[in-house]
């Protein structure tokens, strides 16, 4: 048994080279924090001696502890003054929202050691979520690292490499084409066309390179990630394209096979370390879920009666290898008395036996692993065995435990996404993963009754709200401060009608929310994947026929049917309270549908000729004031260039077209609006903008300038004239270094000439988010391209309405008011709703 000596006074009298070797053994035991004091200390000792080699060293280490404690922008942090990088970036380098592929190097270390500090550093970037910034730094460190030390990198590269096709395959719902060809190279150059199965082709080539490394931890580290990458890769298209999923099991089934039985051979070998226990507990996932995915596709009915050989990959094969992995593991994890590691071990023992359904057996290992998750106070592991007890329980007929058990899933998933991040902004989550199946399944379980109570109601609205915001916490990568519930009673609009459409597995709930009114809801019987075909559809009419009258026909049968399903139940309900304003806090697919669009065939109207539209991200960060028709006072700024702007969008060079009906537009706002400051032409730059700010105080800022609105920020920005983006990062400090010393928010952020990012589910967000970051109440934008001659003249309509109508009107209801009179313009065009649809109110529509 080893003998760990920690007492201060005896590590006093410790050479810095003897407390670098106590923290790597703190550190082989799960112990961090005592192998980050050792460290500490070492690099003080270093100090003394004045050695900048050792003090980068043991700053190095500090970091690794500081990793595995979850602190990844200390982490970060401490790698940038390791490594002394000297670029202006660098400091700027640990923000999660940060993002940048520039190479940082460094001359003051040997090559080994800065090799050695750029893969470290690259590793916590990938945890932060600057996958970008990552993959350069790995790729810099690859370049310098001796020979022997090159294959720890290919792993982190292709961990990176992973991360950056799960991002682009979540974002999108799509993985690319996959045909079988050769593997590209793990440093090829970067495309702008480049799809998640890029990607992993590329993560796949890393792990083959570092599989040949003489280090047999490490090459038991590649083939480990690559099964799991493939193995994930086949759940999720089982789960999206099975037709594809068989594809891609025929490509890599030889090659599984091999992985399985070469790592079954490795993993015996492995030290009964922390690490090693972890390596096993992966591998042996990777074997369950290998088991789970047998079972989906049909082929495990009689998976306890199959035999067991060492290289046959039947389904029980797979889940009996893992059961003794996950046992093996259990039993060196309480050997070396790690509450973390024990607690890992029993939940996915717990897991496995979920998968098989054995549930008398899965919840006995579930609740031995929350009993001592609660030892270290864990609620970044707590949620996962709370929300598998969930599970389990509404298998087991248990539905109330199960509400419970999710009840407390979110509480610590809260926890963990509150406290963690905002103490420190590295906690990051993969939200389709984690949050998102956790409340939805929630949500499910409550309404699953025909009439779900009040109780039921409310508690699914509260879930929901709660997921909205989690989202968009994760697309702006920070904590929300300030966050308060509003109630509908509380906001200045008892003629509003607040709309929940929640999109399930196998449903569309739908909660109606009216000032004081019961909660009202009602099921809609269609599956989730149905649901956003025909709401692709919907878009794809409106988008592709912009000249075809005849289509329309067609757009109104397809949107008629959505009509019936959100409106037609709550018809009457809504007159009889005398609602004028309907807003949405849309879900999936339905954010991406301009909803003024839905037609009710009995009445042969569209809905904005019956209400006025709104869309917020949820009732917990939305402003509930009025605006003040009297102080209404523009920032505008316009795009005129004559020339199509060329920019570099991941890689790709994306050109944007003139914008001939900018200078009219601007006119009619001036006019409109005579105490408005105008940025034009070449006087539109950043730095004009941010002095203009600086002056005066704004209630609106205009921006009527190409723009692309993504679910990735750094995707997220605006043109000015000199053709320079700014991104939502960027235009956040610009419009909060303005307002700073202004009392009053931002009421409307206008972006007349900016769209969404084509495929991408969550673009949305970039409206919400750059409200948020600009704080401003809403903002008005448009989901896709417009003509810019047809905007000019919206906008017109717009200010008109909002400044010159007999009474102040909401925003919601100017903008009703801008688009009915778009169809009636005499340019017959711009009738069809693909002219007059697109424009969105996100926020605040009072």
């Amino acid at each position: 048994m080893l003998c760990l000596i920690s007492t201060p006074l005896i590590a006093q009298s410790l050479s810095p080279q003897d407390l670098v070797q106590q923290g790597k053994q703190f550190y082989a035991a799960g112990q961090f924090e005592q192998a980050l004091s050792q460290w500490k200390q070492a690099t003080a000792a270093y100090q003394k001696q004045q050695n900048s080699v050792g003090i980068s060293g043991s700053l190095i280490n500090q970091a690794q502890a500081l990793s595995a404690l979850g602190l990844q922008r200390r982490a970060c942090k401490t790698l940038v003054q390791a490594l002394k990088l000297n670029d202006a970036n660098s400091d700027r380098l640990c923000d999660p929202t940060f993002y940048d592929k520039q190479v940082f190097q460094s001359d003051l270390l040997p090559v080994n050691l800065q090799a050695t500090g750029l893969r470290s550093l690259g590793n916590v970037l990938r945890l932060i979520g600057n996958l970008e910034a990552s993959q350069a730094v790995l790729e810099q460190s690859l370049k310098i690292a001796p020979q022997d030390a090159k294959a720890d990198v290919w792993v982190s590269l292709g961990n990176t490499l992973r991360d950056l096709g799960n991002r682009d395959r979540d974002r999108t719902d799509k993985i690319g084409q996959i045909q079988a060809r050769a593997a590209t190279h793990c440093l090829a150059t970067r495309t702008g066309s480049e799809t998640a199965i890029n990607y992993y082709e590329r993560a796949i080539d890393c792990y083959h390179k570092a599989a040949k490394a003489s280090n047999p931890f490490t090459s038991l580290q590649s083939q480990s990630n690559q099964l799991a990458l493939w193995v994930n890769l086949d759940q999720w298209l089982y789960q999206n394209n099975p037709v594809e999923a068989i594809q891609w099991q025929a490509q890599t089934r030889s090659q599984t096979t091999s992985l399985i039985t070469n790592l079954s051979l490795l993993v015996e070998r492995l030290p009964a370390t922390y690490e090693g226990i972890f390596t096993r507990i992966n591998f042996a996932r990777s074997l369950g879920m290998q088991f789970k995915q047998s079972k989906l596709a049909g082929n495990s009915t009689d998976w306890q009666a199959a035999s067991s050989t060492p290289t046959s990959t039947l389904p029980a094969d797979d889940w009996n290898r893992a059961r003794q992995l996950f046992e093996q593991a259990w039993q060196q994890a309480q050997a070396l008395k790690n509450s973390r590691a024990s607690s890992s071990a029993a939940g996915n023992l717990g897991w496995l036996y979920e998968q098989s359904e054995q549930w008398d057996e899965a919840l006995i290992w579930t609740r031995t692993a929350l009993n001592l998750v609660g030892q270290v106070q864990a609620p970044e592991i707590e949620y996962q065995w709370q929300w598998q007890a969930g599970r389990v329980l509404k298998q087991q007929g248990k539905v109330k435990d199960a509400i419970a058990a999710y009840n407390q899933a979110v509480k610590a998933l809260q926890s963990t996404r509150g406290d963690l991040i905002a103490v420190n902004p590295d906690a990051q989550f993969s939200l389709r993963d984690t949050a998102e199946p956790i409340y939805r399944e929630l949500i499910d379980l409550l309404l699953q009754p025909a009439n779900p109570d009040q109780a039921a109601l409310k508690k699914a609205v509260e879930s929901i709200d709660s997921l909205r915001l989690a989202e968009l916490e994760d697309f702006l990568r920070c904590r929300l401060a300030e966050v308060k519930t509003v109630k509908v009673d509380q906001i200045d609009d008892p003629t509003a009608a607040i709309f929940y459409p929640i999109v399930l597995r196998d449903r569309l709930e739908v909660i109606v929310q009216i000032s004081q009114q019961p909660l009202q809801g009602h099921t809609v019987a269609i599956g989730q994947k149905q649901l956003e075909q025909l709401l692709q559809q919907v878009r794809q009419d409106l988008v592709l026929d912009e000249d075809d009258e005849a289509n329309e026909k067609e757009q109104q049968q397809r949107s008629g049917q959505v009509y019936e399903w959100l409106i037609r139940p709550v018809q009457a309900t809504l007159a009889k309270n005398s609602i004028k304003t309907l807003v949405f806090v849309a879900d999936g697919a339905l954010r991406n549908v301009p909803l003024a669009t839905l037609y009710d065939s009995q009445h042969q109207s569209y809905l904005i000729d019956q209400y006025a539209i709104a869309l917020t991200p949820g009732l917990k960060i939305l402003g509930a004031k009025r605006h003040k028709r009297d102080q209404l006072r523009a920032l505008i700024a316009g795009l005129t260039t004559t020339s199509v702007i060329t920019v570099p969008i991941k890689g790709e060079s994306i050109g944007f077209p003139p914008l001939q009906g900018v200078s009219s537009e601007v006119e009619a706002i001036q006019a409109l609006l005579p105490k408005s400051e105008v940025l034009l032409g070449k006087d539109f730059t950043a730095v004009n903008f941010r002095n203009r700010l600086n002056s005066a105080f704004y209630s609106i800022v205009h921006l009527a300038s190409h723009g692309t609105f993504s679910s990735e920020p750094q995707n997220t920005f605006i043109l000015t004239d000199s053709g320079s983006p700014i991104t939502i990062d960027e235009l956040q400090r610009v419009l909060q270094d303005g307002q700073q010393s202004k009392p009053d928010a931002i009421e409307l952020l206008i972006f007349s000439a900016c769209k969404t990012a084509v495929g991408d589910r969550r673009a949305t967000l970039g409206f919400a988010g750059a409200a948020i970051r600009a704080g401003a109440n809403s903002t008005l934008a448009s989901l896709w391209s417009v003509n810019d001659g047809s905007t000019a003249v919206f906008m017109k309509y717009f200010y008109q309405a909002l400044t010159q109508s007999p009474q102040p009107i909401t925003k919601s209801e100017a903008l009703r008011i801008a688009q009915r009179l778009l169809r009636q313009d005499p340019d017959p065009r711009y009738h069809l709703p693909y002219y007059w649809a697109p424009f969105v109110l996100v926020g605040n529509w009072l």
